[in-house]
């Protein structure tokens, strides 16, 4: 099948000439120690070739290390508070409901945006926030939180569709429809990755490209779902589940690793390909509600609604179960949907989450019902992380949080005003989420807690410091052969990409140059330049409806990142 040859009339000069075409395939969630593992006992023998030829080592992410704002911080070389994406949500305006984040709102541009600029062609397949999708010469492929409204994918250009039908009709952007059931997840996740690999395949061979990206995020699933079962050691594992699910996660990254070997057969040796992933991942041993902490230390106060049991997840659930949910966004207010969803009576609540472990003031003249004065923000700031850090489960009578960051000391640049005030990082193994299904701050996973015979969607989680690692891996005409850095960051890449296509630097982007080329090669012994450009809001992308914006968030409640 011959591939569209697309071309567009970008207002500045195309770059005839490339130092390199560079091919990024992403990873999901693969640990550093994990992988290391793995390659020690011959089980991924292509990223060991890899990394045997070229070099490799940790890569460090970013905080919260999770896949936004990970992801973007990648593609575009800033920290969030850069680019502004620090979840997969942010506060509606002038409310307290929140909203899938899309690629709308991404203030810096990623590399592809930068390339397009230069006429440089660019194929992407699969990207975390690259929904909806964009002009960029050549071509998109949406990636998560794309809805499915229908089995139509998202692309640019739209016409582009029709192949990716034609080469992997079965394609899938995300896991969606199997319930808890392992058997159909597992089978499932292999599929999406067989068919996200024909199209890979299939444009790779097309010769136009000079970038191309990959992220293949079923890797990060397999890990959440079936991590008890590779730990023996898991409280939630049981001796049917690792019989039956033991090699689940080993196999799949098998897989991968075979896909990646058909990906350098059909590069070869002309352009360099990079291995990365976006964060670590570990146990999950138990589950923090947040917004329940909070209340606990006198932070939070709950609404009617949640006294009388409805939080965001079982709304969802009761409301879908009917199909009212349409319904129910068409005809009661907003306000009182915030009220209801969220379960917080906010007119006497100084704090809330709405993420994770991500905590938000709420501040007067900010929020609309705010109650912290500017002057006390600094008091309650102090007492609410001291509150915080005393915070003891009481089965073993530690410490729940290791570390409670205030947003300045973490994030800078202009979108600093959108960050959360306060991130937490609990300790090991104990996953954040806005609110716990057992009415608790804590919920454990053990016999006597949960009913560990049914499939947990979090036994494997990545929110503490111990899966802040993911992985770097390069090979190519450039690049140390048989090398191991240390040092390097997530926001470290996408300079280093442009440094070896013999590209200027754009000067608000914080990563530095790795030092991965060869002491002869033409990248080490040119000087790293630096443009005066500066990286801001790329080309219009394509709207999504209202409709497209309640699948995303419903996707992401069936996901587990709503509480």
């Amino acid at each position: 099948m011959k591939f569209l040859n697309l071309t567009y009339a970008w207002q500045f000069r195309r770059v005839d000439i490339l130092a390199n075409r560079v091919v990024v395939v992403g990873f999901d969630g693969a640990p550093y120690g994990l992988i290391g593992r793995l390659l020690e006992q011959g089980k991924m023998p292509n990223l060991k070739t890899l990394g045997s030829s070229g070099v490799q080592g940790p890569l460090k992410s970013v905080l919260p290390p999770q896949s936004l704002p990970a992801w973007p911080s990648f593609v575009s070389g800033m920290n969030p508070g850069r680019h502004g994406v620090y979840s997969f949500f942010k506060p509606e305006s002038g409310g307290y409901n929140i909203q899938p984040f899309s690629s709308e709102d991404i203030r810096g541009l990623a590399i592809w945006d930068y390339l397009t600029s230069l006429r440089i062609r660019c194929f992407l397949v699969n990207v975390p926030l690259t929904y909806p999708p964009y002009a960029i010469d050549g071509v998109m492929i949406s990636g998560i939180p794309a809805p499915l409204l229908t089995e139509e994918v998202r692309c640019f250009p739209q016409s582009f569709q029709r192949e990716l039908q034609a080469v992997a009709p079965n394609y899938r952007v995300e896991i969606t429809g199997v319930g808890y059931d392992e058997d159909r997840m597992l089978s499932t996740l292999h599929k999406i990755l067989d068919e996200r690999t024909k199209i890979v395949l299939h444009l790779l061979k097309d010769k136009t490209w000079q970038f191309f990206m990959v992220v293949f995020t079923c890797s990060d699933r397999v890990e959440h779902v079936f991590w008890r079962h590779l730990d023996p050691d898991h409280p939630a594992g049981t001796a049917l589940g690792r019989r039956k699910y033991g090699q689940a996660i080993d196999e799949f990254f098998q897989k991968l690793d075979g896909t990646l070997g058909k990906v350098m057969e059909v590069v070869g040796s002309d352009s360099t390909t990079i291995v990365v992933s976006d964060h670590g991942h570990g146990p999950q041993i138990a589950e923090v509600g947040v917004n329940q902490l909070l209340a606990d230390v006198d932070a939070l106060k709950y609404a009617k609604s949640y006294k009388m049991g409805l939080t965001k997840s079982n709304l969802y659930d009761k409301l879908s179960k009917f199909h009212l949910l349409r319904l129910a966004n068409t005809l009661v207010p907003k306000k009182l949907r915030s009220a209801i969803s969220m379960g917080i009576d906010y007119e006497h609540s100084s704090a809330y989450c709405h993420s994770f472990g991500a905590i938000n003031l709420n501040v007067k003249g900010r929020e609309p019902q705010g109650i912290v004065g500017k002057e006390d923000y600094p008091r309650v700031v102090e007492e609410l992380t001291k509150s915080i850090l005393e915070y003891v489960d009481l089965s073993d009578g530690k410490p729940i949080a290791e570390k409670i960051y205030r947003r300045e000391e973490i994030y800078w640049g202009d979108a600093l005003e959108s960050a959360p005030d306060m991130l937490v990082v609990f300790r090991d193994g104990y996953g954040p989420r806005s609110w716990n299904p057992n009415g608790k701050p804590i919920m454990r996973y053990r016999p006597e807690e949960i009913d560990v015979s049914k499939p947990l969607i979090e036994s494997g989680g990545h929110h503490w410091f111990s899966t802040l690692d993911g992985i770097f891996f390069a090979m190519g005409d450039s690049i140390k052969r048989g090398a191991k850095i240390e040092g390097a960051s997530i926001i470290d890449v996408m300079p280093t990409i442009l440094h070896l296509m013999s590209l200027p630097i754009p000067r608000n982007v914080d990563g530095k140059v790795l030092q991965v080329f060869s002491a002869d090669s033409e990248p080490a012994r040119r000087a790293v330049q630096h443009s005066e450009t500066s990286l801001s809001k790329g080309p219009a992308r394509i709207p999504w409806s209202e409709e497209e914006e309640k699948a995303v968030t419903k996707r992401l409640a069936d996901l587990g990142y709503i509480g």
